[in-house]
This record gives structure tokens, C-alpha cells and sequence, in this order.
């Protein structure tokens, strides 16, 4: 039976939208805004989320970019509840799995592996739902974005910047974390003392010690 299909034109406007129907369960995957409770209740098994860190370790819209920023050599993804009343990536966890990191990985190829790792553990998970369901664990910390020291927050073109103040192995790290897109960038003077510039970093290597 084909599965109806409704395109949602902003994300934003999920604080309108209403799920055609009902429906047994929702997975979501890569969705940063908050889903209302009125959602929720929509899914009569509930609600799971795939979320790509080792939660409660990077919380937020950036879990791989701060993973490879903070040049982690373990990754992983989680998959939890999204239940009422929850904050963001804060539910009990169905399922965990890890995965070696190497320090010269860019993000695209960590992407990929990363992503293929939460498709085979969504399908153990929907294959024994009631199982994983039945015995998600809280997570060790619940707190807000805002005293949560590892949240990883939607990324702004400033935190692209380059500081060319800091030690190489951090410019290289932070370097990374952004190929995907080339956002990383940052500013240098003329030597003459004229108007700075500012220059995209598209490659950068990181030497051996």
C-alpha cells in the first residue's frame, strides 16, 4: 500500500501543520525544529528520532560539525523518544551504537558513514520496536540548551571563521568540520596595510608530527 505524501513548504510551519490522518508511528531524521505536542499525539506507538552523536553528547542542529571540530576519534548516533513535554534531544534511548573517527576524516566521508550506521540501527529498531521501546533508557543528563556545555547549535556564517590565533591542529580540525559545504573562511591583511580580505579555505592538509 503506497504511503500518502505531504510536502511541508518551510519546517517552521510544522506549528501549523497537521498529520493527514492517523498514523501508528513517526521517525524523524535530520529535523532540527521543535515538534509540538499536538504532533506527538498524532502517532499512536509514539514518536523516535535519529540523532547523529552519542547523545547526551552534542545535543542540537550540528552533532557531526561538533564532533569533528572537537576532533573526537569515537562517533556515533542514538536513536530516542520524542515524547511530551521533552526537551530537544533529551528523550530515552532505544538504541546507541559507536564508531571509530579518524583524525583526517573530512566531514563528507563521516557523513556517509555515520548515516548508513542510523539506517541499519532504524531498521533493527522498527524490526523489534516494542523490544527497544519497552527498554529505552533515560539519559544521563537533561538540561537545557543553555547550561548544556557540549550543545551543538544551528551553525552561523561567524562561527565559519577561521582564527588563524589559534594552534594549527584546532584550524584543521575546525577546517573539516565545514567541506561539505566550503563554509569555512577567514580574513588577512595586505601586507601594505590595506582593506582585509577575506579568502574561502577549500583545502587544507594536516602534516604528520
Amino acid at each position: 500500500e503506497e504511503v500518502p505524501r505531504e510536502e511541508i513548504d518551510h519546517p517552521r510551519s510544522l506549528r501549523r501543520w497537521e498529520p493527514p490522518g492517523e498514523w501508528d508511528l513517526a521517525v524523524v531524521v535530520s529535523f532540527r525544529y521543535f515538534i509540538p505536542d499536538r504532533v506527538i499525539r498524532k502517532f499512536r506507538k509514539g514518536v523516535v528520532n535519529l540523532h547523529p552523536s552519542l547523545l547526551p553528547k552534542y545535543r542540537g542542529s550540528s552533532p557531526i560539525q561538533a564532533t569533528l571540530r572537537n576532533a573526537d576519534v569515537v562517533g556515533g548516533a542514538s536513536i530516542i523518544k520524542i515524547s511530551e513535554g521533552e526537551l530537544m534531544d533529551c528523550g530515552d534511548v532505544l538504541l546507541q551504537r559507536e564508531i571509530p573517527i579518524g583524525l583526517q576524516e573530512p566531514y563528507e566521508v563521516y557523513y556517509k558513514r555515520v548515516s548508513t550506521l542510523g539506517g541499519e540501527m532504524l531498521y533493527d529498531v522498527l524490526d523489534r520496536f516494542e523490544a527497544y521501546w519497552d527498554n529505552a533508557a533515560p539519559q544521563p543528563r537533561k538540561t537545557s540548551k543553555e547550561s548544556d556545555p557540549t550543545f551543538a547549535g544551528l551553525i552561523t556564517r561567524a562561527d565559519c571563521q577561521i582564527d588563524l590565533n589559534t594552534p594549527a591542529t584546532s584550524i584543521y580540525h575546525h577546517w573539516r568540520s565545514l567541506t561539505a559545504s566550503g563554509g569555512a573562511w577567514l580574513y588577512f591583511n595586505k601586507p601594505s596595510g590595506g582593506v582585509a580580505l577575506r579568502a574561502t579555505l577549500m583545502s587544507l592538509t594536516l602534516a604528520p608530527t
